[in-house]
């Protein structure tokens, strides 16, 4: 029963307007998301990472000591060394999620009315 249901559904969705305009705006979201938090990112891991393999520790202070030495040391886009590949990484991960919440939101709201 569930299978012919699903399979009626999908027969009359058109896949690639479900990608088309879902996919925009996940990849949006994501690469607003990521581009606002990506410093906290670079921060935490930089203070996780310090002193590892015998390097030496840099970072002294606190949360803003750390903003300032990165500014200070590698200007304003130090702060967002390394987003590329986070992308890469991100983006795909968030867009499967979003298609798959999506997806799903609309399959079980048609059985519900259905």
């Amino acid at each position: 029963m569930m299978h012919c249901y699903v399979t009626d559904y999908w027969s009359d969705v058109k896949i690639e307007f479900l990608l088309s305009r879902m996919g925009v705006v996940q990849f949006n979201s994501s690469v607003i998301l990521y581009a606002a938090t990506f410093p906290l990112d670079l921060v935490r891991r930089r203070k996780q990472l310090e002193g590892a393999g015998g390097r030496a520790r840099v970072y002294t202070t606190g949360l803003y000591g750390v903003f300032r030495h990165i500014i200070r040391t590698e200007g304003f886009r130090g702060l967002y060394r390394g987003i590329l590949p986070e992308y890469y990484k991100v983006v795909p991960g968030v867009g499967i999620c979003f298609m798959t919440y999506e997806t799903l939101k609309m399959l079980l709201a048609d059985i519900a009315t259905g």
